[in-house]
């Protein structure tokens, strides 16, 4: 039957395309061998080295990269013993005894000391811890005065290898000298300097209105004051009637004006041709379902198809050869195949093409899991990449949620500064209030109490 068939065949390409791998995998061994050839070098290990490894491989039978992990732990357990060691250690309450020898070098460095003078206040405690205490802060004051020095000379070979000096030109010493000797503070000599940027500007408007004005003004014919007062409607017109009437009135008017002229054209003419009724219906427009129902421009279309698809044909000279076993397997699954296994014979051949993919990924997982059996490299993982988004998705922009907000905020803040504007330069804007105001009264101060008594 055809599935034994399909399936015998796919078991030998499945056999074919192993004994393929198999001859690969020794091609590569073969290669690689003749690569090493190729540099005979072999390294020498000396007897303490393999004492070592023998040891260790006999202690635990595992190689070096396995053992590694565990002797890198036992380390940090060590280390963190020794650190919870010193740390107990530091609150002890234990006091060392001090031996002779010790004793006798503290006395002798006690004596080498020379006798502080009178004026010194003596020590807290007296005795060899005072004279150790002294000598330490000595010491001390030495070494910060020494470092003192050293900061003093590093700054003076910098200064020496740095040869740097600005010059100042003869104009900005002056500009300077005249800013100190004003006397007055930098805000006040910035509102000066911009007082005078505003009047200048002024100045220069002013001056800008004043040409302006000197300009050439053209002078209103007698012909557009006859026009106005003809239709003395458009004098008190306003901008917008004046846009509706020149964008809509006006266009009408002259398309009227046209008809009425045409009309009078065509008046002048009275001749009028008769029309048969074939011109007529010829001339007549075809209706969609006329074109759809037309067969002489469907048999036209036909024929332009079948034309061009046997020029494509003719241009096409490619003509295969197959093989003998082909074709007597094709013409025995042609001859089995059943009229009701059509439907499902391109399901079944992508079926095996499916089972055949698979079957070269575990081989090439296989071949894989092979050659990785003798690596030791053991990568350390990275960032992973960002999440890819897919088409339908909106992708997320950074930083665009604060653009728009920014935005939205700085659209408010114009329109509120619109507002403030409008109501304090607009006066028309102004409520009217019915609140009577205060009006004040004159009164006399001549008159005194007794008068009011």
């Amino acid at each position: 039957p055809a599935p034994a068939a399909a399936a015998a065949a796919g078991e030998r390409l499945h056999s074919a395309a192993t004994e393929r791998a198999a001859a690969r995998d020794r091609c590569a061994a073969t290669a690689g061998a003749w690569e090493a050839a190729r540099y005979p070098y072999a390294p020498r290990v000396n007897p303490t080295s393999l004492s070592i490894a023998a040891s260790s491989l006999a202690a635990d039978g595992r190689p070096l990269h396995q053992r590694a992990g565990e002797e890198v732990r036992r380390k940090a357990e060590r280390r963190q013993a020794l650190r919870a060691r010193v740390a107990a250690e530091e609150d002890a309450t234990f006091t060392p005894a001090i031996n002779p020898t010790s004793e006798a070098l503290l006395a002798a460095a006690a004596d080498a000391d020379p006798p502080p003078p009178p004026w010194a206040p003596p020590a807290a405690g007296g005795g060899a811890g005072s004279a150790v205490t002294e000598r330490l802060a000595a010491e001390a004051a030495a070494l910060a005065e020494r470092r003192a020095r050293r900061e003093e000379q590093r700054e003076a070979e910098e200064a020496a290898a740095c040869p740097f000096a600005p010059k100042l030109n003869e104009i900005s010493v002056r500009l300077a000298e005249g800013s100190e000797g004003g006397g007055q503070p930098v805000l006040a000599r910035m509102q000066a300097w911009s007082a005078g940027r505003c009047e200048r500007q002024r100045e220069r408007e002013q001056a800008l209105e004043e040409e302006e004005a000197a300009l050439f003004t053209p002078s209103i014919s007698e012909a557009t004051q006859l026009l106005l007062t003809a239709r003395p409607g458009r004098l008190s017109e306003t901008e917008e009637e004046r846009t509706v009437r020149l964008a809509r009135t006006d266009p009408l008017v002259r398309e009227e004006w046209r008809a009425a002229a045409e009309a009078a054209s065509l008046a002048r003419h009275p001749f009028a041709p008769r029309i048969d009724g074939i011109s007529a219906r010829i001339a007549r427009p075809k209706s969609d379902d006329e074109l759809m129902r037309d067969p002489r421009g469907k048999a036209r279309r036909a024929s332009a198809v079948e034309a061009w698809r046997r020029a494509e044909e003719e241009g096409r000279t490619f003509a295969p050869r197959l093989s003998a076993a082909s074709e007597a397997i094709a013409a025995r699954v042609t001859d089995r195949l059943h009229p009701a296994d059509q439907a499902t014979l391109s399901e079944r051949v992508q079926a095996e093409m499916r089972e055949r993919a698979a079957r070269r990924a575990a081989a090439l997982a296989e071949r894989e899991e092979e050659a990785l059996a003798g690596c030791t490299f053991a990568p350390t993982p990275g960032r992973p990449p960002p999440p890819r988004v897919p088409p339908g998705e909106a992708r997320a922009i950074k930083g665009l949620s604060r653009h728009l907000e920014r935005k939205e905020l700085a659209r408010r803040r114009e329109e509120e500064q619109r507002a403030r504007e409008a109501k304090a330069f607009n006066p028309e804007a102004v409520r009217s209030t019915t609140t009577p105001f205060t009006v004040p009264c004159p009164f006399s101060l001549s008159q005194s109490r007794a008068a009011y008594a």
